[in-house]
């Protein structure tokens, strides 16, 4: 595998495994917990339920994914999407 910044063929694959106690947080505001995060916040595909698994370049650091990623967020309620039905506009949020 090629980084995708550097060119580099260097690459380290982490797979950690975990028991359902998992935050993220986005600029210090908790949007998951639980299952461990996945290919939603630019893991690798394999991430989610019990398993965070990533591959970085051990030359230049960078996270192997396709980014920017877009994360899905219901902006009336200020909930992630899968919180969404919450949401007192769920059929016309237009965010969610």
């Amino acid at each position: 595998m090629e980084c995708k910044t550097c060119k580099k063929e260097d690459m380290i694959t982490i797979r950690a495994h975990s028991v359902d106690r998992n935050t993220v947080k986005l600029n210090g505001q908790t949007i998951q917990q639980g299952y461990a995060p996945g290919s939603d916040i630019g893991l690798d595909q394999e991430s989610g339920n019990d398993d965070v698994i990533f591959t970085y370049c051990i030359n230049c650091g960078q996270i192997q994914n396709d980014f920017p990623i877009t994360l899905l967020w219901c902006w009336t309620t200020d909930h992630p999407n899968y919180e969404c039905e919450e949401c007192p506009k769920y059929d016309d949020c237009g965010y969610c």
